[in-house]
């Protein structure tokens, strides 16, 4: 069979990868008139495509072998000169450089033009249009952005932003963000049918399209790393993801919404991304969430995010294996999306000015942190087998990883372990993305802080012990640091999922502040315990608003906790936020507290310390 007519027999059949159709799950969780936003503009398109066909053929003067009435004629057309343009020897890539490929495929693009030829590019961007606007293209894409999540069915529904520059990770911690939100949705009692969600991402309308992929093969089988500027000759595919966007916001069946964002246009006043969260804030019964990507090394950030982006964007190896057609395969593409290095700091300050505004304006409060642990290593060229050491973007061998994956990787002492590229690519080394709401942060800010001060007044305490012996002021001393005590344990013992649990905790901190304050235990000025007190108690009760249930328990009156023993770890036999503590370590050393928080105060034995 011809490559042509194998081609030709995809053409609006794309791939299902649920249970039913892709019409029957658009058909169930959109309704009626979300399903005419869906499609909007393909009746228009179709009543023109006629006339389009016809001034095609007089600007090109030829006569093709498809009828004019055909409404796949310029994806037919297309498919026959990409076959024409694969039969040639001509404009093969020259290899030069045989590294430049693997280390710096940027170099090693070409562009539409060159490739394809002047009339090819304008064949290529009518057979997107009409690719567009086919109802089987919208099905395509909504099926392929559709995730379902088992579990209790929300008596809500969730819109969940993940914002962050480009190549960040917003789309792998999508999912993850949907099964955190999870936790602080409404329910509905007994009702185990589990939630959709579906994702408004341009990268799935690009991954979706047949044409767009046909052409970036038809640019690998000829040795070429990608097309250099497919991105804005594809700018048409942008209306498809706008398309899903509208139906979501416009359907009623309570159908979940996950949008990974780059904000990077926020920083423009009348840039349409403005208006995108105050219409979420106006839907009808939903959960309006926010999560934001960032590095676990800021100054490592951006270098990994720029190497993640152009590994991502083009094709670095294996250009010896043939390569195959196949208009529903995305093995072995690239995106062929150019990564802008200046599109990262627009992309993290707009995520940040958009998470104030959030923070500012949002009647849920729910915001999230994402920390993206990717470092960059190489092949030790002196060491021996299995020794990586740190790598920058274009070293030969370079491969981004997990740190907690890199870490478990090297502390495995079996000689016979896989290579870590390879075991980049297993489960166990793509673990899933470390993700904490900003209330979470806030209460680790505040337990590290309150056991810095307890070894503080410890310190003190011995001090007057064995220097000053005056009992009275040792006795001040014990008081206050039971008391700091007391608040610590308080901290540590929550189930931070669980209203009632959340509810206890931040009444018993809620006591040790008052029990401070009336023995005079607290500086009138810059207290770094009372600012302590006040940020966890805080913390509990963003928590505690976001701990939406159908079926929430009575709080009861908080019990007082017993002082911990000196000689005993304050954190000994506590699971929950232990191991939220364990686990993100270095993000709570590295948050940056609350500015009357940083202060430090002088140590003092006196009551008003």
């Amino acid at each position: 069979m011809a490559l042509s007519d194998q081609l030709f027999a995809q053409i609006g059949v794309y791939q299902q990868p649920h249970k039913e159709s892709n019409y029957q799950l658009v058909n169930r969780l959109l309704s009626t008139d979300a399903q005419t936003e869906l499609y909007a503009g393909v009746g228009s398109y179709q009543e023109q495509h006629r006339e389009k066909v016809d001034n095609y053929l007089n600007r090109n003067n030829v006569l093709p072998n498809v009828s004019m009435s055909d409404p796949e004629f310029f994806r037919k057309l297309f498919i026959q000169h990409v076959e024409k343009i694969n039969s040639q020897t001509s404009n093969q890539y020259k290899v030069g450089d045989p590294d430049t490929r693997g280390t710096n495929p940027e170099q090693a693009t070409i562009t539409m033009e060159s490739f394809l030829g002047k009339d090819g590019a304008e064949l290529y961007r009518l057979a997107l249009e009409e690719e567009m606007n086919s109802r089987e293209y919208r099905e395509g894409v909504f099926s392929a952005s559709t995730t379902h999540y088992e579990g209790e069915k929300w008596s809500k529904r969730a819109v969940v932003i993940v914002a962050g520059p480009s190549s960040s990770g917003k789309t792998v911690s999508a999912v993850q963000a949907v099964k955190t939100t999870a936790q602080f949705m409404p329910k509905v009692p007994g009702d185990m049918s589990g939630n959709d969600v579906v994702a408004v991402d341009g990268g799935v309308a690009r991954e979706v399209s047949q044409i767009r992929k046909l052409a970036i093969q038809a640019s690998i089988a000829k040795g070429y790393t990608g097309i250099k500027d497919l991105h804005e000759q594809s700018a048409v595919l942008g209306k498809a993801k706008d398309r899903v966007q509208e139906a979501l916001f416009k359907t009623d069946t309570g159908v979940g919404v996950v949008i990974p964002e780059t904000f990077s246009m926020w920083i423009k006043p009348l840039n349409a991304i403005k208006k995108l969260m105050p219409r979420i804030e106006a839907l009808p019964n939903t959960k309006h969430v926010f999560c934001r990507v960032e590095g676990e090394e800021p100054g490592l950030f951006q270098k990994v995010v720029s190497f993640l982006g152009s590994r991502r964007a083009w094709k670095t190896d294996q250009f010896d294996a043939e390569q195959k057609f196949d208009m529903n395969s995305t093995q072995g593409i690239p995106e062929s999306k150019a990564y802008g290095a200046s599109g990262f700091k627009f992309g993290d300050m707009g995520s940040r000015m958009a998470e104030k505004w959030f923070e500012s304006n949002s009647k849920d409060k729910l915001r999230m942190v994402v920390i993206n642990d990717m470092i960059l290593v190489k092949p030790n060229p002196n060491g021996q087998k299995n020794n990586w050491i740190p790598a920058e973007q274009n070293d030969k061998g370079a491969i981004a990883i997990s740190k907690r994956a890199f870490d478990t990787w090297t502390k495995n002492p079996d000689p016979d372990k896989s290579d870590l590229k390879s075991y980049s690519r297993t489960s166990e080394g793509r673990p899933p993305p470390i993700i904490k709401t900003s209330a979470e942060i806030d209460i680790a800010i505040a337990y590290q802080t309150l056991l810095n001060r307890r070894m503080d007044l410890l310190g003190q305490r011995a001090n007057i012990r064995n220097l000053e012996n005056n009992p009275e002021k040792e006795a001040m001393l014990t008081k206050k640091i039971d008391n700091i005590e007391l608040a610590i344990k308080a901290i540590e013992s929550p189930n931070l999922t669980d209203k009632h649990s959340v509810e206890q905790s931040k009444a018993q901190v809620s006591n040790v502040l008052k029990d401070m304050k009336a023995e005079g235990q607290l500086a009138m000025f810059f207290s770094t315990t009372k600012k302590a007190l006040e940020t966890a108690i805080s913390a509990f009760e963003k928590t505690s608003a976001a701990l939406e249930s159908s079926q929430e328990k009575k709080v009861e009156p908080a019990q007082p906790v017993a002082a911990t023993p000196e000689q005993q770890s304050s954190s000994e036999g506590i699971k929950n936020f232990s191991s939220f503590k364990n686990n993100f370590k270095s993000q709570i050393m590295a948050a940056k507290p609350p500015p009357d928080l940083s202060e430090e105060v002088e140590a003092t034995a006196a009551p008003s310390a």
